[in-house]
Parts: C-alpha cells; structure tokens; sequence
C-alpha cells in the first residue's frame, strides 16, 4: 500500500498514512487518542560507538600527556593515532 501525506498548516503537522490507490481520500480527521499505541522518548541522539569512547579515550591522554614517550618506552605518536582513529570501522 503506499503512503499519502496529510498535512495541517494550522497547526504545523504533517503524518503520512497508508491508503489502498482506490481508497485514498483527499483529507483527513485525526482524532487524538486518550492512551497512545506506543511512547517514544527521542533526544535525537546517536548511540556512543566503540570508536567515539575510543576517540575520547586518547584525547584525554593527549591532553594529560599520556602520550609522550617516558623512561624509554616506545609510545606511538599522536598523529598516528589519530589517524588509525579516523579510519572507517569494519565488520569482525
């Protein structure tokens, strides 16, 4: 069934419904309802990924200097990093 969008510039909403071609009407009523069919809480938000905890992660050695090669350890350098960071992630 395809989708038809209804809108309402009175109040500034737009819903798309699905309709049968044959059924489709040229307006709608929307009735709200007193107990809604499903609550939904969006803050628009993407979910924290390995490489972004991983991003913050060396930022905060970097800024602390945690990063600097000490008492002759090897450290990777920060451009390095950085650039491994910034690679796309793939699938394992």
């Amino acid at each position: 069934m395809p989708l038809y969008e209804f809108t309402n510039k009175e109040h500034g909403i737009s819903v798309t419904v699905p309709f049968a071609v044959n059924d489709r009407p040229n307006a709608i009523t929307l009735v709200r309802t007193s107990v809604p069919s499903r609550l939904m809480i969006g803050t628009g938000a993407k979910p924290e990924t390995h490489s972004d905890k991983l991003r913050k992660g060396y930022k905060q050695l970097e800024d602390s200097g945690g990063l600097r090669a000490t008492a002759g350890k090897n450290y990777l350098p920060v451009s390095t990093i950085k650039r491994a960071l910034a690679m796309p992630e793939t699938a394992d």
